[in-house]
């Protein structure tokens, strides 16, 4: 399945012509600097490397929410790379030095995230078959960690994991802003961000688009932000963009009664998460 960075891809398709594509934020991997749990943190991606047979991987820095604190995703993306190689045979790390100047503005965004243009521009001048990318935020008292890795145009998720690690003086010593926990307002996570995992889709039907439906011409994206709960089941659906009325209608009415499997947070837990769905509807002729 093709994918794009920070975000998993699934196709639909049914008997009435519908082409339904979701998205939801993709998770990652969690990362412990000189640490035995720094191994089985990588394993995920290591395993997949190892099956890729291309071992040319450049770890770009881990971003967080606090620019300031960006020398902490140097250190971190640096201790990656380390588990990485002693995992994976015949591993080949591939730096750069643009890598810093690779994050997407989005003013007044919580959220950074990497340019794919220029991921893809720096891991082609650098040689590398595989980027790793990932970020960072403060969870209870550790650090959670989101890593993902992909092929170096951005277009495909080889790999993800997510997890959490002991929070040590060297790391704190690196963050110049206080790296505090704070639980969301809402109690609702961001998925694929600061080791919080994303929910997998345990019954996710397609929507009724009907043959009368397609006779209207109905087409277009339906773009929507969903809450899903610690049990799998949606529990607040915002539609943010859409063609029109019954098209939101239709896919609103579709989506709740969704079933995931939970998204788990660092330590492990299910936790309620917020995640992009986008539902594209094109007729067929």
């Amino acid at each position: 399945m093709p994918r794009v960075p920070s975000l998993r891809f699934r196709a639909f398709s049914s008997a009435a012509g519908l082409a339904v594509l979701a998205f939801f934020l993709a998770g990652a991997l969690p990362a412990r600097a000189q640490q035995p749990e720094m191994g089985t943190l990588v394993a995920p991606l290591a395993q997949e490397i190892v099956h890729s047979h291309k071992h040319k991987v450049i770890v770009l820095p881990l971003l967080c929410s606090n620019p300031k604190n960006a020398p902490l995703g140097v250190w971190l993306a640096k201790q990656v790379s380390a588990a990485l190689a002693a995992s994976v045979p015949d591993f080949q790390l591939v730096y750069s030095s643009e890598s810093p100047a690779l994050v997407k503005e989005e003013p007044g965004g919580n959220y950074p995230t990497y340019d794919p243009k220029k991921v893809e521009d720096v891991a082609k001048k650098a040689g590398a078959d595989l980027v790793v990318t990932g970020n960072f935020a403060p969870f209870e008292e550790g650090l959670g960690i989101s890593l993902s890795m992909g092929k170096r145009n951005g277009k495909n998720l080889t790999g993800e994991s997510n997890g959490k690690i002991a929070l040590t003086p060297e790391m704190t010593a690196l963050a110049p802003q206080p790296l505090r926990y704070d639980l969301p307002a809402d109690g609702v996570y961001r998925a694929g961000w600061g080791g919080i995992g994303i929910p997998l889709c345990v019954h996710c039907p397609d929507p009724d688009y009907s043959l009368e439906d397609q006779a209207r011409k109905y087409e277009g994206v339906v773009v929507m932000e969903v809450v899903i709960g610690v049990t799998g089941q949606p529990l607040q659906i915002v539609v943010k963009k859409a063609p029109n009325t019954a098209l939101a209608m239709l896919v609103a009415s579709t989506v709740k009664n969704w079933k995931f499997q939970p998204a788990l947070g660092p330590s492990g837990k299910p936790v309620a998460v917020r995640v992009p769905v986008d539902v594209t509807f094109r007729p067929h002729n």
